[in-house]
């Protein structure tokens, strides 16, 4: 399940949900939820948890291609072994 967080104030999660359709990612939800609760350093921040809401990968800041080349190379090889407990 893939869920887009907002903090509040910035965007709305509707907002979220839509700027993140037109740029081809995909999410089942998204929310909104106070900055000091989220636990990030900054925005944008890219969390991987599983079904316990357990960090299972984190990135901070505008990815490279480099970087965005390893969050796919994570879901993919998390997903060999089951994305059930994603």
């Amino acid at each position: 399940k893939v869920v887009a967080v907002a903090p509040f104030g910035k965007k709305t999660a509707t907002e979220v949900k839509s700027y993140l359709a037109q740029h081809g990612v995909m999410v089942d939800a998204a929310e909104e939820m106070p900055y000091e609760k989220l636990g990030v350093r900054g925005t944008p921040t890219l969390m991987i948890l599983d079904g316990s809401r357990r960090v299972l990968a984190l990135w901070t800041g505008s990815l490279s291609t480099e970087q965005e080349n390893e969050v796919v190379r994570k879901i993919r090889s998390l997903c060999s072994k089951g994305c059930k407990d994603l």
